[in-house]
């Protein structure tokens, strides 16, 4: 937000001294992030993203070694299907 958000570098600046990154330890639970990722890392890199998928899998491996996608997570549970909101009912989770 031009108005009132933080400054991108800056915000990449403090995402990478925040101990979040690069780290074996943290565990980052997400639905269908990779997008979500792929900023993230041009933020912490401050280059484009890699143009093979590959290489961007390395790089997304380096910097957030512990994800959990539950989208990608679903495709290994014959009964779990569609988006967050459907997964939510499904299991009879509150969305908040």
């Amino acid at each position: 937000h031009e108005e009132c958000g933080i400054d991108v570098l800056h915000f990449g600046a403090l995402l990478m001294s925040s101990g979040l990154v690069l780290c074996d330890e943290i565990k980052w639970i997400s639905f269908h992030s990779y997008y979500d990722f792929g900023y993230l890392l041009k933020i912490l890199t401050c280059q484009a993203l890699p143009a093979e998928e590959a290489e961007f899998f390395d790089l997304l491996r380096a910097y957030f070694p512990g994800i959990y996608d539950v989208k990608y997570l679903m495709k290994s549970c014959e009964n779990l299907r569609g988006g967050l909101n459907t997964l939510a009912k499904s299991l009879e989770v509150q969305r908040i």
